[in-house]
């Protein structure tokens, strides 16, 4: 916990740094503002495109093992066969997820 609490305080110092404080704040996603301003020399730019694979894929690995781990913590708990708990925590999820972007869409300009 507290390695990953270093790391989120320095990926966040860095944001700050590379992009000033005031972009930092109103960016929406201010890892993906931050990548699209390198450049190595006038070969390699535009890593947006590996950034946001990058992201899509780490976030999937993420979102599977939190799914994992919510289905065995349930079927610990109500001691039933995890099979049975896939659809009612998928159910949750994607609806969880549904209302989520709703309100993201709702403060993207």
């Amino acid at each position: 916990m507290l390695l990953g609490g270093i790391a989120f305080s320095l990926i966040a110092l860095i944001n700050v740094l590379v992009l000033g404080e005031d972009l930092f704040q109103r960016a929406t996603y201010p890892l993906l503002t931050m990548i699209g301003k390198v450049e190595i020399t006038d070969f390699i730019d535009r890593l947006n495109v590996i950034g946001v694979m990058t992201v899509i894929i780490v976030d999937f690995f993420k979102i599977f093992i939190f799914f994992y781990a919510a289905v065995k913590a349930g079927s610990d708990v109500l001691r039933v066969p995890p099979d049975r708990l896939l659809l009612p925590f998928g159910l949750i999820m994607l609806t969880s997820s549904l209302l989520m972007a709703q309100s993201i869409k709702s403060i993207l300009p």
